[in-house]
């Protein structure tokens, strides 16, 4: 599977446009993205699906399990899938399952 991986965007204080890497499978979100969580929404109608495992920054000044099932709402509303404390199975284009 090939994977295009962000990290550390830090979305809530810099500016980023994401693009789409060419023949990529999935996009990894792989945390500190955005603190306040606006920034995922750009992530939203991705040419593939994305798996967004939050960093310490998404919890910041929040309670971390009040936010945490916070943001896993915000995300199912985004159509993104979340990895946090559990595992994920994607099919690639080849039709093979990957754990995550």
């Amino acid at each position: 599977m090939k994977l295009q991986i962000l990290s550390d965007l830090h979305m809530e204080t810099e500016a980023f446009e994401p693009q789409p890497a060419p023949e990529a499978e999935l996009l990894v979100l792989a945390g500190d993205v955005d603190s306040r969580w606006d920034g995922l929404a750009q992530f939203r109608d991705w040419p593939v699906p994305v798996l967004f495992v939050p960093g310490n920054h998404e919890y910041d000044r929040r309670d971390i399990d009040a936010a945490r099932a916070d943001l896993r709402a915000h995300v199912d509303r985004l159509g993104l899938l979340m990895l946090d404390d559990a595992s994920r199975v994607i099919t690639d284009a080849q039709g093979r399952r990957v754990r995550f």
